[in-house]
């Protein structure tokens, strides 16, 4: 299996979030997720979380990119439907609203749909589609760690 090199590791996203703290608003490792609770919440909607999402579920917990939720896993979370992953899962389910296979992440102010695409899952990683009202699908990035990397390059970069 030929190996593909990328500069998306979980270092350069670190670098980046240190870099543009004034953009990226992420917990810390104190408002981490526990295993626990990371469990519990993967048997609740019936999919693994790639590596590159657990880095971030204990190093981060969650937060926001340019003012935009990554969602992620809260325990008694006062708005339940607004960031917590399971929860957005479940209603978009509900809704019909996308495919059985995917697992929303992001969903920004410009109306783009970010998701985990779990047919895709290679037993580590996942890879992250975009999708916007009206058009196709198309891969957005290889794991979450490039996911990461790539919304906070977009406001800067730009």
């Amino acid at each position: 299996m030929k190996q593909i090199i990328t500069k998306y590791t979980k270092d350069y996203v670190f670098q980046l979030i240190q870099k543009h703290s004034d953009l990226v608003d992420f917990g810390t490792v104190e408002s981490a997720v526990s295993d626990q609770v990371i469990q519990e919440t993967q048997n609740k909607i019936g999919f693994r979380f790639s590596e590159s999402y657990l880095w971030f579920l204990k190093n981060f917990g969650g937060g926001t990119i340019g003012g935009e939720e990554v969602y992620s896993v809260y325990v008694n979370n006062p708005h339940p439907a607004s960031d917590d992953i399971a929860q957005q899962h479940i209603i978009n389910q509900d809704e019909g609203d996308i495919s059985s296979t995917a697992l929303v992440v992001m969903f920004t102010d410009y109306g783009e749909l970010f998701y985990f695409e779990n047919s895709k899952f290679d037993g580590a990683e996942c890879p992250i589609f975009t999708a916007s009202v009206g058009e196709e699908p198309v891969l957005y990035a290889n794991n979450f760690y490039e996911f990461l990397a790539k919304r906070i390059e977009s406001f800067w970069v730009s």
